[in-house]
């Protein structure tokens, strides 16, 4: 008897646990399948909205792909990114830089002024002889020598290693074709970047290419003719609105060359700097005493370019005149 009951009460104990634990399970499962109920639609509207992410950057990106404008040459600049434009202007600079070395090789001296006001007193600084006109005399002194240094130094250089004087001549008529053609590709390139105009380029760039004129100044050793190049480079600047460089610029080529009738092509730019500086200021904060301090600013800063230009020629014209 006790034995047939002990083995019944296990048998019931064993269908008891089977009966307690049987529930659990079924409580952890239906936990699971509600945690999985509820993070479904999270995980679902999640990837929805990183498709339509991606798809819409695959449609952005065929779309930019596709659309081409010609602004979209200057976009993504620099070393291995497809800068389609800067290997335009090495091409043209190329084409402007045969084009004034042919001038510099076979370009006669058409001005007698050439001849005689600059390149005498230059062969005189390099080689201790030549003529003297009365605008380089110390009795009037009405030229600057501030013009003639920069081609002296590299003269000096030049016959210091033993260059002949012919090689001389010919080597620094090709720096004054090379310094032109670096003018001409920045005045188109500046064009071209501000305004992104594919017929204004071409155009500008024809005229450039065609003009006789330019050909005939390209390596002419003139003020009127170096005076082109460093007004190509003022402008330059000013159509990117790089005032302070485009003053810089300015006053090279009023101060440097001796030649202050390019003054008169600088005063509009002047006008148009000073009027883009108070516009602007104006849209920032309408105060009139915050557009008088950037007026002023501005002007204090000009005038500190204009006298780092001018010093270093006063200082070169006392020298070489012996008198102030």
């Amino acid at each position: 008897m006790t034995k047939g009951t002990d083995d019944t009460s296990l048998r019931n104990r064993k269908k008891g646990k089977g009966k307690s634990n049987s529930p659990k399970k079924d409580n952890t499962k239906d936990e699971v399948e509600e945690k999985v109920e509820v993070s479904t639609p999270q995980s679902t509207e999640t990837k929805n909205e990183s498709s339509d992410a991606v798809a819409t950057t695959e449609t952005s990106s065929t779309t930019n792909s596709s659309k081409f404008t010609f602004s979209s040459l200057f976009e993504n600049r620099g070393p291995g990114k497809g800068d389609i434009w800067s290997d335009i202007i090495l091409l043209l600079y190329l084409y402007f830089a045969v084009i004034h070395i042919s001038a510099a090789l076979v370009n006669h001296i058409d001005d007698t002024d050439e001849t005689y006001g600059y390149w005498e007193p230059l062969h005189y600084l390099l080689f201790k002889e030549g003529m003297q006109t009365w605008e380089y005399s110390p009795h009037y002194a009405i030229r600057s020598y501030a013009f003639i240094y920069p081609l002296y130094l590299i003269g000096k250089g030049l016959q210091l290693i033993g260059l002949h004087k012919l090689r001389i001549f010919y080597f620094l008529r090709l720096l004054i074709g090379l310094f032109t053609a670096t003018g001409e590709v920045s005045f188109i390139s500046a064009i071209t970047r501000r305004y992104s105009n594919l017929i204004l380029s071409f155009f500008v760039t024809f005229f450039l290419i065609c003009s006789p004129g330019v050909y005939f100044a390209s390596t002419s050793f003139l003020p009127s003719a170096i005076a082109s190049s460093l007004i190509m480079h003022c402008v330059s600047c000013w159509i990117q609105m790089k005032f302070h460089w485009a003053i810089f610029w300015g006053s090279l080529a009023v101060l440097w060359t001796g030649w202050p009738f390019v003054g008169l092509l600088l005063l509009p730019i002047g006008i148009h700097m000073i009027t883009t500086i108070v516009l602007k200021r104006q849209k920032r904060n309408p105060a009139v005493s915050e557009t008088i301090i950037a007026l002023v600013q501005f002007i204090v800063t000009s005038l500190m370019v204009v006298f780092f230009v001018f010093i270093p020629s006063l200082v070169l014209d006392v020298q070489s005149y012996g008198k102030w």
